[in-house]
C-alpha cells in the first residue's frame, strides 16, 4: 500500500520535469541596438508598410570576406536565383570587378539584359524547353538576339536538347552557345555516365555552324548537407565535395580525349557556390563559382563554410494594432492555458502583412501564432497577421517586426528593397518585375 503513494509521487516529480523542460522560456526584453538602429532609420524615411530591407555595410563585409575566401583561379559569377533585382546584381559586379551571371529562371533575362547592358558573360543555370528559349528570343528585338547569341551560354544534356538548339538556332540564323550539364552527384539532372557525355558532344560537334561549346556546369548544392555518420559534419561534406570533384574530373577528362578541339577557347567549368565557396579553384576542376544568397546570408546555408559573413536581408512589417491579451479565434476559452504554457503567447499584435518564409528575429520575445498562421489556417488573416509577444517585450503601435527570410528569392514578393547604411536609408532598388 505504501509502494502506491510513492509512484504517484514519481510519476508527478517526472510530469513536472518534463513541464519543466519543455515550456518555453520568456525570450522578452529589451531591443538589440542594431534593429532599433533600422527601426529608426525605417520610421526617419517614413516607411509604412512591409519592406525587405539590406544592410549595405553588412552585404559590403560579405562579399569581400567570400572574395578573400575564394579559392585561388576560381571566378566570382553572380547567381541571379537568390538576388532577382538588378540593381543588387549591378552593385556586386561593381564590388567584385565581376560581370558574369549565372540566370535560372529564363523569363528574366529579357529584362536582365536590358537593365544590365553589354558585356556580360551570362551562364543559364539550367536546362529549359526549348520553347521558353525561343520565348526569350520572341521577345528580343534583332540586336539584342544577336547579343544573346554572343553572351549567353545555353545549357543542355541530352543529344535531344542539342537537335533543339540546332533548329532553333538554325531557323534563327543564330550560332548559340551550349555548356553542357553534369551529374556529379546531386542526381537533380545533367549527364550521368561517360557515353551520354561523348554522344552529347558529338551532336554539339556536328553543328558548327548553329553550335558552340561553351564548357560544363556542375552544381553541388549537397556538399554542405552531407550527412554527418561517425563523423563531424565539415569532413563529411570536405569527403562529398572531393567526391564530386573527382566526378567532374573524370567527365571532363573523358569529353577532352573524346574531342579535344572542341575543348579550346573560351570555356567555363562552373559550380558550387554560396555554401561552399572557398572550396574551389586550383586543385579542382572547377575555374568559374557561382555565389547567390551568401551575400545576404539568409537562414538556409549551413554555416560549415561561410566564416564570418553576416545576415544582411530582413524583412520588416509594422504592428498594426496592439490587441492586448492574446485571443485566439473559435478558442477564447483555451487561450489562458496557452498563456500560461508559453510566456511569449501573453500579449497579441497584428502586423501588417505576413506568411513570409522566415524566422522572427526582433523584438525579442514575439513570435508568429502557430494556429491561425500555420497550415490549414495560414490565410485566415493574410493581410494583418497575429503575432505575439511576451509581456517584457517592448514594443508599440508603428514599431516594426523583423524576419531573418529563409531564402533571398523573397525580395521578388515586394515592390522596392530598402537600402540602409550607417543606420540610415539611403535608397532603394526594385526587384525584377517578370515573374512567369
Amino acid at each position: 500500500m505504501d509502494l502506491l503513494p510513492a509512484a504517484l509521487v514519481i510519476v508527478l516529480a517526472v510530469v513536472v520535469l518534463v513541464v519543466a523542460l519543455r515550456r518555453p522560456r520568456d525570450l522578452g526584453g529589451p531591443i538589440d541596438p542594431y534593429f532599433a538602429s533600422l527601426d529608426a532609420a525605417l520610421k526617419a524615411a517614413s516607411v509604412g508598410s512591409p519592406r525587405v530591407v539590406i544592410d549595405l555595410d553588412r552585404l559590403d563585409h560579405n562579399v569581400d570576406t567570400i572574395l578573400a575566401g575564394m579559392g585561388a583561379g576560381s571566378a566570382y559569377r553572380t547567381v541571379e536565383k537568390s538576388l532577382p533585382s538588378a540593381d543588387l546584381i549591378r552593385y556586386i559586379a561593381d564590388r567584385t570587378g565581376s560581370r558574369r551571371l549565372l540566370v535560372l529562371h529564363v523569363p528574366y533575362l529579357p529584362s536582365l539584359l536590358a537593365e544590365l547592358g553589354p558585356g556580360w558573360d551570362v551562364m543559364i543555370g539550367k536546362t529549359v524547353p526549348i520553347e521558353a528559349v525561343a520565348a526569350v528570343l520572341d521577345e528580343l528585338p534583332t540586336d539584342e538576339s544577336v547579343r544573346v547569341a554572343r553572351e549567353v551560354r545555353w545549357l543542355t544534356s541530352t543529344e535531344a536538347g542539342v537537335e533543339g538548339f540546332r533548329g532553333l538556332a538554325g531557323n534563327r540564323g543564330l550560332r548559340l552557345r551550349l555548356a553542357v550539364e553534369l551529374d556529379v552527384g546531386l542526381h537533380r539532372g545533367g549527364v550521368g555516365t561517360e557515353d551520354e557525355l561523348r554522344t552529347v558532344l558529338a551532336a554539339i560537334a556536328s553543328a558548327p555552324d548553329q553550335l558552340e561549346f561553351a564548357g560544363y556546369l556542375g552544381y553541388d548544392g549537397h556538399i554542405p548537407h552531407a550527412p554527418a555518420i561517425l563523423r563531424s559534419s565539415r569532413s563529411a561534406s570536405l569527403a562529398a565535395h572531393r567526391k564530386a570533384m573527382a566526378r567532374y574530373a573524370a567527365l571532363v577528362g573523358v569529353g577532352r580525349t573524346a574531342d579535344p578541339s572542341l575543348h579550346e577557347g573560351d570555356l567555363v567549368h562552373n559550380a558550387g557556390g554560396s555554401g561552399s565557396y572557398p572550396l574551389y579553384g586550383r586543385g579542382t576542376p572547377v575555374d568559374d563559382v557561382g555565389i547567390g544568397g551568401a551575400v545576404l546570408r539568409p537562414s538556409a546555408y549551413p554555416a560549415l563554410f561561410l566564416g564570418d559573413l553576416q545576415p544582411a536581408i530582413w524583412i520588416a512589417s509594422p504592428v498594426l494594432a496592439d490587441l492586448g491579451a492574446t485571443r485566439i479565434p473559435f478558442l477564447e476559452r483555451f487561450t489562458a492555458l496557452l498563456r500560461w504554457w508559453n510566456p511569449n503567447a501573453r500579449h497579441a499584435l497584428a502586423v501588417y502583412g505576413g506568411g513570409w518564409p522566415g524566422r522572427i528575429v526582433s523584438p525579442p520575445g514575439v513570435e508568429t501564432e502557430a494556429i491561425t498562421n500555420d497550415p490549414p489556417n495560414e490565410n485566415l488573416v493574410p493581410n494583418q497577421s497575429l503575432v505575439t509577444a511576451s509581456e517584457r517585450t517592448q514594443v508599440a503601435v508603428g514599431d516594426f517586426v523583423f524576419w531573418r527570410p529563409v531564402n533571398s528569392d523573397a525580395m521578388v514578393q515586394f515592390e522596392d528593397l530598402v537600402c540602409v547604411r550607417g543606420g540610415k536609408v539611403v535608397g532603394t532598388w526594385s526587384p525584377i518585375g517578370r515573374r512567369y
